[in-house]
């Protein structure tokens, strides 16, 4: 093997001559202040969910207590 392959001294002496870097800027945070919706509606839309979604609920609770096949949307368990 060559000795000289595997001599990085010169790079070494390069890296001691070359100026330091400036240490990069800080990036600027921009940010858009996020609309709040007033919470009563958040509240009430909430509310609407639960309401839509108790019975289909209680009848697959239901028929999974009976022990039958309760069917959902894409599949079928027994």
């Amino acid at each position: 093997m060559n000795e000289h392959a595997y001599d990085i001294s010169h790079l070494l002496d390069l890296e001691a001559v070359a100026p330091a870097r400036p240490a990069p800027a800080p990036a600027a945070m921009r940010s858009v202040p996020a609309a709040t919706p007033p919470v009563d509606t958040l509240e009430a839309a909430l509310q609407r969910e639960l309401q839509q979604t108790a019975a289909a609920h209680d009848a697959l609770v239901a028929e999974y207590l009976r022990g039958g096949d309760v069917v959902s949307a894409a599949t079928a368990w027994r």
